[in-house]
């Protein structure tokens, strides 16, 4: 078992939450996508969330998430590369 409070079933519930978040929101589902989950839950955000929000208030909390997750996007400016075709392949597969 990983001994870290960041895999603890809680924090592995928020993130998964998170990312369902992402996903009713229309979020392309990429690095980055997983990589804001991963800092929104061990810089404490959804703790932050909770505290702002009564009990299974699931529009608050979604409304914070994504409030977060675009000014993420801002300042990480989103880098990841194109994939371009190998010369000479076609199709994989």
């Amino acid at each position: 078992m990983i001994d870290d409070w960041r895999y603890s079933t809680e924090k592995m519930e928020d993130r998964q939450y998170t990312l369902a978040c992402l996903i009713r929101n229309k979020v392309v589902i990429k690095r980055s996508a997983y990589e804001f989950c991963a800092d929104f839950i061990s810089q404490g955000r959804m703790d932050y969330a909770h505290s702002q929000c009564e009990q299974h208030q699931f529009s608050c909390l979604d409304a914070i998430i994504m409030k977060e997750y675009y000014e993420w996007v801002e300042q990480n400016e989103e880098t990841e590369p194109e994939l371009t075709p190998m010369e000479g392949v076609d199709k994989v597969g």
